[in-house]
């Protein structure tokens, strides 16, 4: 006998091939691979020989879309066998073996594909890093289509299948944004072409005093007002299967100066291009590339070394809990985009990186203009490059995955690309490179518990005409790591312990900036989600004493704590507190000294894209060191920033 759901299938299916609404357009064609590498498949392929096609867009680091995802799977295994089918679209195109482990972690049985640059999803007019279901009908029309729907995604595709050809208004987090009518122009006007966008604007004002006046993570601070601005650009185009162009265009009143502090490492404020052949799994990316390793070799901003002093909302909503810095447009995260060429593979559980990138250009300022204040001194080139493998495998038992990898990083200034001479200075340059290999490792031990930590096999440094002395050399080598255990229970809570442990001999020139040399101690983090899902609460706790056996053996301890909330009506806000001490007990050359920072903002999301904060921060720094006198700084600024 025919189940219940068949005989809906059926009937809904009778529907959407009688009442087809002539408001509803052609879905934009694809051709893309599957998220393993491998075979390519077509719309068109899809939707031969059955009734009606439900893609399914996702990204792996939204809450929402892992949700969605687990009950796409429910309704597929109810609608198995019939004419309906339904196919993921993924978009983590820089880590394709991130969604891999997402996939297996949950079991997911329907076809998954991978959306290399975006393309697709911004063809079907799907927001960046949102969770969308579209029903297309055999003749290969839109039926309807939700972008972050609320309630049972399951529950919503089986009314979307019986609700005929009439077009359904696209939704986001339970807000109407804009409805299927404006899809036709959106469609025409990308062509094939996924357009990314960002606006940021800034205006802050910092009142200090004191000579030691610094920000909350301890970066330099300069008095006044100021209003930064900027908008970036990104057009991506395939063309063919294994081509893809693009291009980054920026425009704004910030320095040159922004692209040698990181995130983005450009020869040019103006923008950047690109070209990415690939196949089989693999990849060749000519042009700049955004990536991060480890938090040891290359990574801007390791969040488990760092407390969330700007909050942390419960809803995972992106760029509206990040953290900003002083005198900044950036929120905080682990990425770098450098120029270059990146080699990538990715397939039967290995992934392999191979990169080459010049992150600095040689600065050619002559010694009396420097003298003079009229330019930063000269600097030499900065070359670096660097290889990754790793390994993972899924772990029925625990649902988790066993990884295992191996990061190297080498870097050096070319003393060829200044002539110190030509440029008034008469003493050498010193140049440095350095090697660094480290190992990772994972191991799951419960559904809900894992082992993890990096070892450094490998970091030499060497100085080249050190003290400016033409032919001298300085080496140095370092050890350490770091290991620890990591609960996670998603949606309530995730807890990581580790030890640290770094010799006075490590030196990373990309490694994330709060990693220090000649430390060794412990950390703790903690991050709750309240019931509702729409706030959280993150602790962290850090102590760590000195290496050395010497008369200055610093001990340092952190303390931070957040609270963050984020109502569906778009408002929310967060208060932070941060503590960080220093200090030494020896009877003849003790001190103590402390930096506290309170953090408390306001913001209002107009859509999941786009919203407006208010920030006010405070940091108090206190010493007994003579000569130094007590800081205080002061910071409101106001912030907005939109992302299509």
């Amino acid at each position: 006998m025919m189940s219940c759901r068949r005989l809906l299938s059926c009937l809904a299916v009778v529907i959407l091939l009688a009442g087809t609404s002539a408001e509803a357009r052609n879905a934009p064609s694809f051709d893309l691979p599957l998220l393993g590498g491998g075979a390519y498949h077509r719309l068109d392929e899809l939707l031969e020989g059955r009734d009606a096609l439900f893609l399914v867009f996702w990204e792996s680091g939204c809450p929402r879309c892992v949700e969605g995802l687990r009950a796409s799977q429910r309704f597929a295994e109810d609608y198995a066998g019939s004419g309906v089918a339904v196919v993921g679209v993924n978009g983590d195109w820089s880590e394709p073996g991130r969604a891999l482990d997402r996939v297996e972690a949950e079991e997911i049985g329907f076809l998954q594909l991978l959306d290399r640059d975006g393309a697709a999803a911004a063809a079907y007019g799907v927001p960046l890093e949102a969770f969308a279901v579209v029903l297309v009908d055999a003749g290969g029309s839109i039926l309807s289509m939700r972008v972050d729907p609320a309630g049972d995604v399951a529950e919503l595709m089986e009314r979307m299948l019986a609700g005929g050809g009439a077009p359904e208004p696209i939704e986001a987090e339970g807000k109407s944004i804009h409805s299927t009518p404006d899809l036709p122009g959106l469609l025409e006007t990308t062509a094939g072409i996924a357009l990314h966008g960002d606006a940021r604007m800034r205006f802050f004002s910092i009142d200090s005093r004191g000579s030691r006046a610094v920000g909350p993570y301890g970066e330099a601070v300069t008095p006044g007002n100021d209003l930064l601005m900027r908008f970036e650009l990104e057009a991506i185009k395939p063309i063919g299967r294994h081509l893809t162009v693009g291009g980054l265009v920026r425009a704004g009143n910030e320095s040159i100066e922004v692209l040698r502090s990181g995130p983005q490492y450009l020869d040019n404020e103006r923008g950047s291009a690109f070209a990415d052949i690939h196949a089989a799994g693999a990849s060749l990316r000519v042009g700049y590339y955004t990536m991060h390793m480890t938090p040891l070799t290359m990574m801007r901003w390791d969040w488990d070394d760092n407390p969330r002093t700007g909050g942390d909302a419960g809803c995972g909503c992106g760029n509206a809990a990040g953290v900003l810095l002083l005198e900044s447009l950036e929120e905080l995260g682990p990425d770098l985009t450098v120029e270059g060429g990146r080699l990538a593979w990715n397939g039967r559980g290995f992934e392999c990186v191979a990169f080459y990138a010049i992150p600095r250009r040689a600065i050619e300022t002559g010694s009396i203009a420097s003298s003079m204040g009229l330019g930063e001194p000269a600097d030499l080139s900065l070359e670096i490059w660097g290889a990754e493998a790793a390994w993972r495998r899924f772990d029925a038992r625990t649902g988790g995955h066993w990884r295992a990898g191996l990061h190297y990083i080498g870097t050096w200034e070319d003393e060829r690309s200044l002539d110190g001479p030509r440029l008034g200075y008469f003493v050498p340059f010193e140049w440095t490179e350095t090697s660094m290999l480290t190992a990772t490792g994972e191991a799951p031990i419960l559904p809900w518990a894992r082992l993890r930590g990096e070892l450094i096999a490998l970091n030499d440094v060497s100085v080249h005409n050190a003290g400016r002395v033409e032919g001298e050399t300085a080496d140095t080598d370092g050890a350490g790591g770091y290991g620890g255990l990591v609960v996670d229970l998603p949606g309530r809570l995730d807890v990581a312990v580790d030890y640290i442990s770094i010799d006075d001999g490590f030196d990373s020139p990309f490694a994330a900036v709060s990693w220090e040399q000649d430390r060794k101690g412990w950390r703790v983090s903690a991050r709750a989600v309240l019931p509702g899902g729409f706030s959280a609460l993150s602790l962290f706790w850090k102590r760590l004493e000195s290496h050395a056996d010497t008369s200055w053996p610093d001990e340092v301890s952190f303390f931070g704590a957040a609270a963050d909330v984020d109502l569906e009506s778009g408002l929310g806000g967060g208060i932070g507190w941060l503590d960080r001490g220093s200090w030494n007990d020896d009877p003849g050359a003790g001190y103590d000294e402390s930096r506290t920072a309170l953090t408390a903002s306001v913001r209002y999301r107009f859509d999941r894209m786009t919203s407006v904060q208010a920030q006010y921060q405070r940091i108090e720094y206190e010493t007994d060191v003579p000569d130094f006198l007590d800081a205080v700084t002061s910071l409101f600024s106001f912030y907005l920033v939109s992302r299509f």
